[in-house]
């Protein structure tokens, strides 16, 4: 099965409900080497030689989200609405705190503190909460990855 680009879904999100608007002006190369981070970081053994290296790259990662989240004028992409960069990050930062946590014993260092508030603000709202399938199905699926 072919998944539509995240545009398409913006796109037919915008002509069915316009409001509140969830296009972006967000530039989207922004978190794009996130996943593919989270996902090598995760998946490294424990004693790995490179694990350093990949949570550095991971770190690296979150760094470019951490920036592009302290140039907003809101707690969200989107400012006080969600919006297309909302929808695309936030599930992966969201699935990357939870099995780092719970699989790796690594947590978001406190550096990152406008990821924190993110995480912390997007998880309030209700949209969020009405599709969030808690933090055990996240465990779960990446576990096998670990």
């Amino acid at each position: 099965m072919v998944m539509p680009d995240s545009d398409v879904i913006v796109q037919h999100l915008e002509k069915e409900f316009p409001q509140p608007s969830m296009t972006s002006d967000i530039d989207p190369k922004i978190g794009s080497g996130l996943f593919p981070a989270f996902r090598a970081f995760l998946s490294a053994a424990k004693d790995a030689a490179d694990t350093d290296k990949l949570q550095a790259a991971l770190e690296g990662q979150l760094q470019e989200v951490e920036a592009a989240l302290q140039a907003q004028k809101g707690p969200l992409f989107g400012g006080d609405t969600l919006n297309a960069t909302d929808a695309a990050l936030g599930p992966k930062l969201y699935h990357a705190q939870v099995a780092l946590q719970h699989l790796k014993g690594y947590t978001l260092p406190d550096r990152f503190s406008a990821l924190h508030k993110y995480l912390d603000y997007i998880k309030q709202q209700p949209a969020w909460q009405a599709t969030d399938y808690g933090a055990a199905a996240i465990v779960a699926g990446w576990s096998a990855h670990h």
